[in-house]
C-alpha cells in the first residue's frame, strides 16, 4: 500500500513543471524502506553519521534523491 501511494505521489510531482528533484532521508536500519525507495528510482547520495538519537542510541541517516532526468 505504501509503495502504491508513494508511486502516485511521485507521478504527481513529475507532472509538476517546477519539480525536477526529490530528496529524502531514511534511517540506516530501515532496510525495507530503503529498498522500496530504490525500487522507485531513488539513489543514495550521502550519509549523516549519528544523526538521530532515540532512547540513548544514535542512528545514521541515509540521504537519497530521485532526479527527473527529462526535466534537467
Amino acid at each position: 500500500m505504501g509503495k502504491k501511494l508513494l508511486a502516485r505521489m511521485l507521478d504527481d510531482l513529475h507532472r509538476n513543471s517546477k519539480t525536477s528533484r526529490i530528496t529524502l532521508s531514511v534511517g540506516s536500519e530501515q532496510q525495507v524502506a530503503r529498498e522500496m525507495y530504490e525500487k522507485l528510482g531513488f539513489v543514495q547520495f550521502g550519509l549523516a553519521k549519528k544523526e538521530l538519537k532515540v532512547k540513548g542510541k544514535y542512528y545514521d541517516q541515509i540521504w537519497m534523491e530521485l532526479i527527473f532526468q527529462d526535466k534537467l
